[in-house]
């Protein structure tokens, strides 16, 4: 009978462990994934004109650090 309640712990553990590879997996991909969009993320060329947006953006954060 111990050897019964052994095995069946041994699977229980052996489904766990699977389970664990298989989030290990899922959780590799997702994080090339994300390497992934973040990699290309643009520089910005310094010489280029703000568009208004940012320049209303730039323009504000200049009258902040004034006060």
């Amino acid at each position: 009978m111990a050897n019964i309640k052994e095995a069946i712990d041994k699977l229980e553990t052996a489904r766990q462990l699977t389970a664990l590879v298989g989030a290990t997996k899922e959780a590799r991909k997702d994080i090339r994934q994300l390497e992934e969009q973040l990699s290309p993320i643009p520089v910005r060329d310094p010489d280029a004109e703000l568009d208004d947006d940012e320049q209303a953006a730039y323009d504000r954060v200049c009258e902040l650090l004034e006060k």
